[in-house]
């Protein structure tokens, strides 16, 4: 698989109430790439949504591949929680184990985005020898603190990731956030997002907000934040 003719968007699905709207906005806003290859994390669709999903994959005529999202309690031994989200959050961890080898680059949607434009220029973007990029999260001052978030140690939201797969693979980046998820006996702040950044803690790119608009970015002003 050329990485030059290959766009490739891995996205998980927590639910089947997401899905329609967020494929159909990327397809629709892409239409311009050759080649759009989408590895669906399947956290628990039934069927009749599964063929749902697929008649869009038909309509746009792009490549599908359903992926279900193993335990990762039962893979690291721990009770792992994940508070009110869905466990399946933490299969964003696992896409080494879980796509191809030959898969080079992914850029992560989660299941609620809505693409609102190309993203041929994101897609393209060097990543200055980093491992992964996003968007600085929305975190009061509390929260920072709970993260452990500095200007010099930034807190991605995990919802919109760009990855270099090589680095993720060189560096073993599943590896150590299983190991960091060990450590913390499954209780980890911010679920798999908050072992993300800590593990990846120097070694993230900073996107412009524009790349994943959070819905706090137009309903607080930054001393709401506080």
């Amino acid at each position: 698989m050329e990485d030059e003719l290959c766009f490739l968007a891995a996205m998980i699905i927590f639910a089947d109430i997401f899905g329609g709207a967020h494929l159909i906005s990327l397809f629709e806003n892409n239409r311009e790439q050759e080649t759009i290859e989408v590895y669906i994390l399947d956290g628990g669709i039934s069927e009749g949504n599964k063929r749902k999903l697929e008649s869009i994959f038909h309509q746009y005529e792009r490549m599908v591949h359903f992926i279900e999202v193993p335990d990762i309690s039962q893979l690291t031994g721990e009770a792992v929680t994940s508070g009110r989200w869905p466990i399946s959050t933490f299969a964003r961890i696992l896409i080494d184990s879980l796509l191809p080898k030959e898969v080079k680059r992914v850029l992560y949607l989660d299941c609620d985005i809505l693409v609102l434009g190309s993203l041929k220029d994101l897609w393209e973007m060097d990543l200055k020898d980093k491992t992964a990029a996003g968007v600085m999260d929305c975190l009061s001052n509390q929260r920072k603190q709970n993260a452990e978030s500095t200007a010099k140690i930034p807190n991605i939201n995990a919802g919109v990731m760009l990855i270099d797969m090589d680095r993720w693979r060189e560096n073993e980046i599943e590896k150590q956030c299983m190991n960091y998820i060990r450590i913390c006996n499954g209780q980890v702040a911010y679920n798999d997002q908050g072992v993300i950044n800590k593990v990846l803690h120097k070694d993230l790119l900073v996107l412009p907000p524009e790349y994943n608009a959070m819905t706090l970015f137009f309903d607080f002003t930054y001393p709401d934040y506080d």
